[in-house]
């Protein structure tokens, strides 16, 4: 251990020179996490300009970069938050070997999203399998989606609206369950949320029945179904009144016309969420 501290230090000393070089560095020597705080804290005193660095661990990160940094307002989602541009972002699949079953399917649904809303091969590589993919070549492209969308519009005046596909009601599902017997990960809302945009994108948009069912079959046989009365989808409803995307009192939703061509602000009635959680029930 000491000698690996010795190694780290020499490494800040001179090594360093430039980002290449720490991802590399990080890359190639998987120490203990401890250790990568530590060299933060060093970086951060090393380079007082500014040095910052996101390093990922959890699907749901992975599957999200690069991210603003956005937290919760008690069941209210992604209320309050900043944008934060790191200088790199380090992935490192090597961890997610330490996540559950259910981390990992959290952190898929926006995997899944991404394939949704791009026009590439993803959508069709994934409903191939029965079980979820995340290997390098999934998580890379998966990156490249939200990349790509955030670089031509970072403020979510328009194109990075499509990152909420799933998310208006999925947030509304899972603040609504957040204290109760089901409460349910982020994900597994949002495989919901993605399901039932899905279906409404069929009846506004004509979107493809038959993705529509690749859609609810590749999702339903990873994921639980979660059982929805009546009465739960009216209060689900009412907490839409809070997400983020809406305007002047109106409920927005990001819907699809066909795979990697989204629409936004879409109206939706109520009776017609209501007609979607039957679909998702079925």
């Amino acid at each position: 251990m000491a000698q690996d501290i010795l190694g780290h230090r020499q490494l800040l000393n001179g090594k360093m020179n430039n980002f290449k070089q720490l991802k590399d560095f990080f890359l190639n020597n998987r120490f203990p996490i401890l250790w990568f705080f530590l060299l933060s804290f060093a970086i951060s005193l090393t380079f007082p300009t500014g040095f910052s660095i996101r390093y990922s661990y959890q699907l749901n990160d992975i599957a999200n970069e690069p991210i603003i940094a956005p937290f919760d307002f008690g069941i209210l989602k992604n209320q309050i938050g900043t944008f934060y541009d790191p200088q790199g972002v380090i992935v490192d699949p090597f961890f997610l070997n330490t996540l559950s079953e259910n981390q990992i399917l959290s952190g898929y649904a926006e995997i899944f999203k991404h394939s949704l809303i791009s026009e590439n091969q993803l959508f069709k590589d994934l409903i191939k399998h029965e079980r979820i993919s995340y290997d390098l070549k999934t998580i890379y492209q998966s990156i490249q989606v939200k990349n790509n969308i955030v670089l031509v519009d970072k403020k979510e005046s328009k194109e990075r609206k499509s990152l909420n596909f799933g998310h208006t009601l999925g947030h509304a599902i899972e603040s609504f369950f957040l204290n109760t017997n089901k409460k349910l990960l982020h994900g597994e809302a949002i495989s919901i949320g993605i399901i039932l945009a899905s279906f409404i994108s069929n009846k506004l948009f004509n979107f493809s029945e038959m993705d529509l069912k690749s859609i609810k079959s590749h999702l339903d046989k990873l994921y639980n179904k979660v059982e929805i009365n009546d009465n739960e989808i009216d209060g689900i409803i009412e907490l839409l009144k809070h997400d983020k995307k809406n305007s002047h009192g109106n409920i927005n939703f990001i819907l699809i016309k066909e795979i990697g061509k989204p629409v936004y602000d879409i109206k939706v009635s109520n009776e017609l969420i209501k007609e979607s959680f039957k679909y998702y029930l079925s």
